[in-house]
C-alpha cells in the first residue's frame, strides 16, 4: 500500500516552529530528489510534496481509469477491480462491496459521480482530498488518505487549519473550482 503515514501527513499542519515536523518534511523533500523546488518551512509546498509523492496526478483532466488504477496501487489487495462480461463497464471491490462502472469518460461531471461513489465504496475508512494551495490547472491531483488521519488532523489542528491544506474532493471540489473561477 502506498499511503501517505501519518507522522508525514501531520507534518503539513504542525507549527511552523516545529523543530520535528521541519525534519519529517525535509527528510521527505531530500528523499525524493524532483521536489527539490519545495521549501521544508512552507507548509504549501509540503502539502504539493506530499500530493507529488502519495498522490494521483490526472493530467489534462480527470481520467477515471487512471484514477482507478492509482487506487488498485494505493490500497493493493485491498482494492480490486475485474473486468465485466460485457467488455464496457469494470467491477470494484473493497472489502465486502462492490460497484460497476463503465470504461468510458463521458466528462467531469461523470468523475465527480465515480470519486463519490468509490469514497461511498470506501466506507468511511479513506477520503479522497486535493491540495487546497495547487489551485485549478490542467493537472488534478488527488490524495488518498484514512479517514482517521483526517478525523485526527481536524481534532489536533482544527477544520479551518486542515482544510487551509486540504479539501475533501467529494464534499468540497463544487464549491472550491465555482470560487476559483469567481475570482478570475
Amino acid at each position: 500500500m502506498n499511503i501517505v503515514p501519518w507522522e508525514q501527513f501531520s507534518a503539513v499542519f504542525a507549527a511552523p516552529d516545529d523543530v520535528h515536523a521541519l525534519a519529517v518534511r525535509q527528510a521527505l523533500i531530500e528523499q525524493h530528489h524532483y521536489l527539490a523546488w519545495a521549501e521544508a518551512s512552507s507548509a504549501d509546498d509540503y502539502a504539493l510534496a506530499l500530493v507529488a509523492v502519495y498522490g494521483c496526478p490526472l493530467d489534462g483532466g480527470p481520467g477515471t481509469m487512471d484514477f482507478i488504477s492509482w487506487l488498485e496501487g494505493a490500497l493493493g489487495d485491498a482494492f480490486t477491480t475485474e473486468p465485466a462480461d460485457d467488455d464496457e463497464t469494470v467491477e470494484l471491490y473493497f472489502a465486502d462491496k462492490a460497484i460497476v462502472r463503465s470504461y468510458h469518460y463521458t466528462g467531469n461531471e461523470d468523475f465527480d459521480v465515480v470519486v463519490a461513489q468509490i469514497e461511498q465504496l470506501l466506507g468511511q475508512q479513506y477520503f479522497i482530498v486535493f491540495c487546497s494551495s495547487s489551485g485549478i490547472s490542467d493537472t488534478l491531483e488527488l490524495l488518498l488518505v484514512p479517514a482517521e488521519y483526517w478525523r485526527r488532523a481536524e481534532a489536533l489542528y482544527g477544520k479551518a487549519g486542515v482544510a487551509a491544506q486540504f479539501r475533501r474532493y467529494v464534499s468540497d471540489w463544487q464549491c472550491f473550482a465555482a470560487g476559483d473561477e469567481a475570482a478570475n
